[in-house]
């Protein structure tokens, strides 16, 4: 493997993710699809760009409308142990939500490495039961990760690294890891990758 792929699949994603709020302490709002949509017919504003746009931002002091929302982190390996000094206060719910890059497997054939990569996906909830919330703050975080890689399977990211499909046919299948959520929600996305090997 590529050791420059990981902090370009990093940066990629930071940067495409970087206006990403999540509010994490309750369900964000999503208007309601036009009608046109409904029936089938072509709206001049897709439902999920619209949704999208109508998610709150937060300020510089990491609050939207009164509600603190948090940057998606992206780290490679692990999230990193948490470092105090005295009279830090801890954040609950830090390090979420959060992107992790850890690759699984991989191979040579032809010149070519062949690596396989999880995206492990966590959201927090701070409020206590609000698993809505919890999920709708998933379901949009596993829609931008879809949204800013796919086109690195037309457009190899930093034009070295192409998305592929996997041997079912399939791009960024995921699951997740606990179906109890409380308050964490985690949820793996897997990516296939091809990259000229070193030489």
């Amino acid at each position: 493997m590529n050791p420059f792929f990981l902090p370009a699949l990093k940066a990629r994603l930071l940067a495409d993710l970087a206006d990403l709020r999540l509010d994490w302490r309750g369900p964000a709002s999503f208007p309601a699809p036009a009608a046109d949509h409904m029936r089938g017919e072509a709206s001049s504003t897709a439902p999920a760009a619209s949704a999208i746009s109508s998610l709150p931002l937060a300020s510089a002091d990491g609050y939207a409308e009164g509600e603190p929302s948090r940057p998606v982190q992206v780290f490679i390996g692990d999230v990193p142990p948490k470092k105090r000094r005295p009279g830090d206060v801890e954040k609950p719910g830090e390090p979420f939500p959060c992107v992790v890059l850890i690759p699984l497997s991989g191979q040579s054939d032809g010149g070519e490495d062949a690596v396989t990569v999880a995206l492990v996906c966590g959201v927090y909830c701070g409020d206590a039961g609000d698993a809505e919330g919890a999920e709708s703050d998933m379901a949009l975080l596993l829609s931008r990760i879809r949204q800013s890689l796919t086109p690195c399977r037309r457009d190899a990211l930093d034009h070295r690294y192409r998305l592929t499909e996997d041997a079912k046919g399939r791009l960024f299948p995921w699951e997740k890891s606990d179906m109890q959520p409380r308050p964490y929600i985690q949820a793996t996305v897997m990516t296939h990758w091809r990259m000229k090997g070193l030489e």
